[in-house]
C-alpha cells in the first residue's frame, strides 16, 4: 500500500476514534478492495469474451460476500492471487456450462452435497483470517462468524427455493453451487498447501 494510502487510513482511524485494531482493519480492507477491482475488470472481462459473463458473476458474488466473512486462504502476492482466481472462475464459467439441467435427482443430489460440504467446512474453520491481518478481537471473530453463517444460510435457501421452483437457468444454478464449493474448499487447512504448490510454480 502506499505512503498515502496509509495516512489516509491513519486519519480516519483518528477522525472516527478507531482503535488501532479497527485502524488494521481499515488499511487490510483497503487493499482488498483495490485488489478486487482489479480481479473483477480481468476475470469479467475474460467471461464476457467468452461467453459464459453471466455465469462468473453469479459466482464471483456467491463467492465475494462469503469470502468477506469467512475468509479463506489468500496468495501470497496480488499477482498470484489473481492468476490463481482467474482460473478458478473461468473454469466454474466453462463447467457450469456443460453440467446437465434436464435431471431434477442429480441437480438435488448435487445440491445436498454442496450444502453438506460447505456446512462442514464453514462451521468447522469459518472465519479463517489470512496471515497478514488475523483476527485477535474475540468480538470480531463472532461477528465475522455470525456473518458468514447467515449468509450461507440465505446462500443455500435461495439453492432450495430453486430447486423447487427454477427461476433462473440451469447454468446459473450450477454457477453459484461450483462457488460454494470453491470458497468451502479455501476454507479448509488443506488449500493452503494447494496455494503454496502452485506459487512455487509461479514464481
Amino acid at each position: 500500500m502506499s505512503l498515502h494510502s496509509k495516512k489516509f487510513i491513519q486519519s480516519l482511524a483518528r477522525e472516527t476514534g478507531a482503535s488501532p485494531e479497527d485502524a488494521e482493519v481499515f488499511e487490510f480492507g483497503l487493499i482488498l478492495l483495490i485488489n478486487g477491482l482489479i480481479d473483477i475488470a480481468v476475470i469479467f472481462t475474460i467471461a464476457y469474451c467468452l461467453g459464459f459473463f453471466q455465469n462468473v458473476v453469479i459466482a464471483y458474488t456467491v463467492a465475494a460476500v462469503l469470502k468477506y466473512f469467512a475468509g479463506g486462504t489468500h496468495a501470497r502476492t496480488m499477482s498470484n492471487c489473481l492468476i490463481i482466481g482467474t482460473v478458478a472462475y473461468t473454469s466454474i464459467g466453462l463447467v457450469s456450462q456443460v453440467l446437465p439441467g434436464d435431471s431434477p435427482l442429480m441437480l438435488s443430489v448435487s445440491f445436498g452435497f454442496v450444502a453438506g460440504l460447505s456446512l462442514v467446512s464453514f462451521l468447522r474453520y469459518a472465519p479463517n483470517s489470512p496471515p497478514q491481518k488475523p483476527v485477535r478481537s474475540v468480538r470480531h471473530y463472532g461477528q465475522l462468524r455470525r456473518g458468514s453463517l447467515i449468509v450461507l444460510s440465505i446462500i443455500l435457501l435461495v439453492g432450495v427455493s430453486w430447486l423447487l421452483r427454477p427461476f433462473a437457468p440451469a447454468e446459473l444454478f450450477w454457477a453459484g453451487c461450483l462457488a460454494l464449493v470453491w470458497q468451502s474448499f479455501i476454507l479448509l487447512p488443506c488449500s493452503k498447501r494447494l496455494f503454496n504448490l502452485i506459487e512455487r510454480h509461479l514464481c
